[in-house]
């Protein structure tokens, strides 16, 4: 969006309101249809999923240590419509309400069609802050009638074991 408002800065024409929401609105009905070329979701500025299954290969195939101080949530999200894709200011205040409740924390999030999910650190902060986004979540306005629930997941210790959960996660992406 820093480019579009870029392109208008050198034009030195006033950016129209209606056009970039048009074209926002544009970016994301494509970006549900193709793989993603970032490891950025333009809706959230979370992660894409390909890139939070990469994290978690790292995480779960690294030391014992390192997987050890690590936990996968995922974040069931029920809605009346049972779907977060389709509606960008949603997916842009979910992506807000984590940069807030996950600042300067070892955490990263993917959202896709009925949850999110988390990568976090094992911590007291992280776990606090994991309540807090939860919280948020079901206050944010646009959601509707939205409950959450929070599942935790054991990390994946051999190849096998992360297929299986990465096969999951694509599972629930799929819904």
């Amino acid at each position: 969006m820093l480019d579009l408002g870029a392109f208008f800065e050198i034009a030195q024409a006033p950016a129209h309101p209606g056009l970039i929401q048009a074209l926002v609105e544009g970016w994301v009905a494509e970006n549900d249809r193709v793989e993603p070329f970032s490891c950025t979701d333009v809706r959230t500025g979370l992660a894409t999923l390909a890139h939070l299954e990469r994290l978690l290969y790292d995480v779960s195939l690294g030391s014992d240590e390192n997987r050890n101080s690590w936990t996968m949530a995922t974040l069931s999200v029920l809605r009346r419509d049972q779907s977060l894709a389709h509606e960008w200011t949603l997916l842009a205040e979910i992506g807000e309400a984590f940069r807030i409740e996950f600042d300067r924390m070892d955490a990263a999030a993917a959202v896709d069609r009925t949850a999110i999910h988390l990568l976090i650190n094992r911590s007291p902060a992280c776990f606090s802050s994991l309540g807090r986004f939860q919280r948020r979540v079901d206050t944010i306005e646009s959601m509707g009638l939205c409950s959450t629930s929070i599942e935790f997941r054991a990390m994946p210790q051999t190849r096998e074991e992360y297929v299986t959960m990465i096969s999951d996660l694509r599972r629930c992406h799929a819904i």
